[in-house]
């Protein structure tokens, strides 16, 4: 249950079921500034109409920054990039209509944040400190490899990275409560995970996880990924004063 300052409830978590151990790189998410192949396929690139169906996973207001298709053909050096126009109400199409060469092809959905036509994924090797810089990335994104055929039907899910140190598949879910009397936070809310240390050696750098950056109303689930398997002391807070710190209440608070 979150509390009007800062802090929500601290529990020991147990790590792993949901996933395997270990971080690898990604070829495509080693750091910020990865370079592209170039702005189209060639002009005489044969190509096949494809329905593309984009599933967004991140709930809230849309993800700042042009939402942009990358298209690579497996095996070749050619790639180009299509950008995603918003509706009204700022949001994505859930379907559209693009033309992509047929064979193995790679295609990637990224909110291109700041604007440079270059995928900026998760730095690696990952550090404690990647968790707060995470949304100021690529980080909202999606990607699909397979054989395209004409007429085809092809399903993308964006999701956000949290750049954590572990797997994707690796981490915990459960639900956050308001205080009673106050059901909607307006301020972010992050999670805490402060690993407990073994027997003879230091524990890593706790976590700071941002949950709901544009704060919550209400009983809300949630679910943190790509963290290293083991016991954990978790606190979700309410960044009132804005120092991503969960600062408990004081006698001058």
């Amino acid at each position: 249950m979150l509390g009007r300052r800062s802090h929500a409830w601290i529990v020991a978590w147990t790590l792993g079921a949901l996933g395997a151990v270990g971080c690898a790189a990604d070829p495509e998410e080693t750091g910020p500034g990865l370079p592209d192949l170039g702005p189209s396929l060639d002009a005489g690139a044969r190509t096949v109409p494809v329905t593309l169906q984009l599933v967004d996973q991140v709930s809230g207001r849309p993800s700042p920054g042009t939402l942009r298709l990358r298209i690579t053909p497996l095996g070749g050096l050619d790639r180009r990039l299509i950008d995603v126009a918003r509706d009204a109400d700022g949001r994505w199409p859930a379907e559209l209509q693009v033309d992509v060469p047929p064979g193995p092809t790679e295609l990637m959905a990224f909110v291109d944040r700041d604007g440079d036509g270059l995928f900026d994924g998760c730095p690696f090797p990952p550090s404690a400190a990647d968790p707060l810089i995470a949304d100021t990335l690529d980080n909202h994104h999606g990607r699909w490899r397979g054989d395209i055929t004409a007429g085809q039907t092809v399903a993308i899910t964006l999701e956000r990275r949290l750049c954590g140190p572990g797997d994707a598949a690796t981490g915990l879910m459960g639900v956050v409560r308001p205080p009673e009397g106050a059901p909607q936070i307006s301020a972010p809310v992050y999670a805490r995970l402060a690993a407990t240390a073994v027997e003879g050696e230091v524990a890593p750098a706790p976590l700071i996880l941002p949950l709901f950056p544009d704060g919550l109303a209400g009983i809300t689930p949630f679910a943190v990924g790509e963290l290293v398997p083991g016991p954990y002391s978790l606190t979700v807070f309410a960044d009132d004063d804005g120092d991503g710190l969960p600062t408990p209440c004081g006698a001058g608070l």
